[in-house]
């Protein structure tokens, strides 16, 4: 579990610290997160739900633009309505900020 947590917490801070700059690398890091997370044989299979729900609405975000409110507000609903997703807290905070620009 710690080496999701530390793949998790990369993903995290190079966004924080290069969003949009670099969403493109942030996706291949995401996508292999998410292949990771597959082929992961000793995780139940509610907590690789939790992870891979995860993958699905970052990379959704990555993708919508932010003049798109109505794309972000459906994927914070979305996030909202979610029982089974990591880093939920996280999510709601950066489509909020990006919604707000």
């Amino acid at each position: 579990m710690d080496e999701i947590n530390i793949r998790i917490l990369k993903i995290i801070l190079n966004y924080e610290l290069y969003g949009a700059d670099e969403p493109d690398s942030i996706k291949i890091m995401v996508e292999s997160f998410r292949r990771f997370i597959y082929r992961n044989d000793h995780l139940a299979e509610n907590s690789q739900s939790k992870f891979i729900h995860f993958c699905k609405f970052f990379i959704h975000f990555l993708e919508i633009p932010a003049f798109k409110k109505g794309g972000l507000t459906r994927l914070y609903t979305e996030v909202i309505d979610e029982p089974s997703i990591s880093e939920r807290e996280w999510l709601e905070n950066i489509i909020k900020q990006k919604a707000e620009c």
